[in-house]
C-alpha cells in the first residue's frame, strides 16, 4: 500500500483541468502544424475564445441568462403542472424569449438588462487585452492580422455561445417536461380561428413554426446569439478610440439600441429590441430595420478594427 498516492480532491481537480489544457494545447498546435498559415488563425481563434469564455463576465452573463432561464422553467412546471393537454399550451410559447409568455415576468427582466447584459461576453477583450500589455504579445505571436482577425471572429463566437446554451438548454427542458401534443397559445384564440391564423402569419418564418415549432425556436435563439455576437463586435470596435474608462464601454450599445427606439417613436414606429428578439411579437412589421442596422453597424465596425488597429500595429 506504501506504493499509493492519495490524491485529495482539490489536486484530482487541477490535475483534471490540466489534462483537459493539455488535450486543447495538443488539438490547436497539432491543426497548426496541418493547416499551416490557416492554422495559426485557428489557434489564434481558439487561444482568445478560452480566454474570453473564462473570464468573469463572460461567465456572469452566462450565469444571469441561466437563471432567468432556471427561474422561468421553474414556474412554468410549477403552474401548469397537472394540466390537460387539451388544456395545455404549446411549450415553445413558454420559453423566456416567448413574446406571448407575459404572465411570467422573467422574459421581461432578460429584456431591460440586454442592453447591459449584452457586452459581458467579449465587448471588453480588447480593452483587457491593452491594459495588460498582451496586444504586442498575442500580435508577435501569431501575427496581427490574425490576432485581430481572431479577435473578432472569437467575441461573435463567445457572445453566441454565451447567449445560446442557456436558452437552448430551455428548449430541451421545455421539451422532456411538456406533453408534445399541447398546442394551446397564451392568447386564448381558438388555434382553428381566422383570427389566429392571421396572426401566426405574420411571424417571421411563419411556415417553420407551423412544421417544425421546436425548430423555428432554435433557430430564433442562434438569431439572438448572433446579434449579441455582432453587438459585442460593435463594442470592440468602439474600443479600438482607447476610451479612458472601461465602464463607458457599456453606453455604445446601450445607445443604438434605445436611439432605435426613440428613432422608431418619432416616427410611430416599434424598433424596440423588446419586440424583435422576442419570439410570436405582437408588432410584426420593423424587423429588416432593426436587424438590417445592426448588421450594418457590425460591418462598419469591421472596418473600424481594421483601420484603426492594422495602422496602429503595421504601420
Amino acid at each position: 500500500k506504501n506504493n499509493f498516492t492519495i490524491i485529495d480532491s482539490d489536486d484530482s481537480l487541477t490535475l483534471i483541468k490540466k489534462i483537459l489544457k493539455d488535450i486543447v494545447v495538443y488539438v490547436v498546435y497539432d491543426s497548426s502544424f496541418h493547416l499551416g498559415g490557416k492554422g495559426v488563425l485557428f489557434q489564434s481563434i481558439c487561444s482568445q475564445m478560452n480566454i474570453m469564455l473564462q473570464k468573469k463576465t463572460a461567465i456572469l452573463a452566462f450565469y444571469i441568462i441561466l437563471g432567468l432561464v432556471f427561474c422561468n422553467y421553474i414556474v412554468n412546471v410549477l403552474h401548469y403542472r397537472g394540466y390537460d393537454v387539451n388544456e395545455m399550451y404549446q411549450p415553445v410559447k413558454l420559453l423566456l424569449l416567448s413574446e406571448e409568455n407575459i404572465t411570467v415576468p422573467f422574459g421581461t427582466y432578460f429584456m431591460q438588462i440586454y442592453p447591459i447584459l449584452v457586452v459581458l461576453p467579449a465587448g471588453f477583450s480588447l480593452a483587457a487585452d491593452r491594459q495588460l500589455n498582451t496586444t504586442t504579445f498575442l500580435s508577435a505571436r501569431v501575427g496581427v492580422k490574425n490576432y485581430f482577425i481572431g479577435k473578432v471572429i472569437a467575441a461573435f463566437f463567445t457572445a453566441f455561445i454565451i447567449f445560446s446554451v442557456p436558452l437552448l438548454l430551455e428548449v430541451l427542458l421545455n421539451y422532456l417536461s411538456f406533453p408534445k401534443g399541447a398546442m394551446g397559445n397564451l392568447l386564448n384564440i381558438n388555434i382553428y380561428s381566422d383570427e389566429y391564423t392571421n396572426i401566426v402569419k405574420h411571424y417571421p418564418f411563419y411556415k417553420i413554426y407551423v412544421t417544425h415549432p421546436y425548430l423555428y425556436a432554435i433557430g430564433w435563439i442562434c438569431l439572438v446569439g448572433g446579434t449579441g455576437g455582432m453587438l459585442n463586435v460593435i463594442t470592440i470596435a468602439i474600443s479600438t478610440f482607447r476610451i479612458p474608462y472601461k465602464v463607458l464601454l457599456f453606453l455604445p450599445v446601450y445607445f443604438i439600441l434605445q436611439g432605435m427606439y426613440w428613432i422608431g417613436d418619432l416616427f410611430h414606429m416599434k424598433l424596440s429590441h423588446f419586440f424583435f428578439l422576442r419570439m410570436f411579437p405582437i408588432y410584426q412589421s420593423g424587423y429588416l430595420i432593426f436587424y438590417g442596422t445592426i448588421f450594418i453597424l457590425f460591418l462598419l465596425a469591421n472596418i473600424i478594427i481594421g483601420v484603426r488597429c492594422w495602422k496602429d500595429y503595421i504601420i
